[in-house]
């Protein structure tokens, strides 16, 4: 049975004096690599890890230090497809498991818990935010036979 291995994406809530962001950054973990700064990135595996999987993170809650807690919505796309909302598991929201080769965009949405959170702010309710995302094997070939 493979191994599932967690891939955290670490979020955070910006304030400017015209927009508000959500940057996406991978955890701390050296199986990450970045294609494009604060856009896309590689999960590799080792090649013994080949047949493992795994499982992308976002935390339930990004907290801003004035304006309070916000609620975290995750979906990932492949191939057209989007996904339903991620699974919470403790303070995570939890994709299903992908295997090496897999694709996806992922696209979280930050909605205030603060439903009287005056709208004159930068716009701040439902903030989006997306990322491309590649599980890769280091060396081994993918499911489909080739190599990378």
């Amino acid at each position: 049975m493979p191994t599932v291995h967690n891939a955290d994406v670490l979020l955070s809530l910006e304030t400017g004096s015209t927009a508000w962001t959500v940057p996406m950054q991978p955890g701390t973990d050296a199986r990450w690599s970045t294609q494009t700064a604060n856009y896309a990135w590689d999960f590799t595996l080792t090649e013994a890890q080949g047949r493992d999987q795994v499982q992308f993170r976002v935390p339930t809650q990004v907290v801003h230090p004035v304006h309070g807690p916000f609620n975290v919505t995750a979906t990932h796309t492949i191939g057209g497809t989007t996904s339903s909302p991620w699974s919470a598991s403790g303070s995570y929201l939890c994709s299903v498991p992908f295997a090496s080769g897999s694709q996806l965009y992922i696209e979280v949405e930050l909605t205030p818990v603060d439903e009287d959170l005056p709208l004159t702010e930068p716009l701040c309710v439902n903030l989006r935010r997306g990322g491309h995302y590649i599980v890769k094997t280091a060396g081994g070939p993918d499911p489909d036979g080739r190599r990378r």
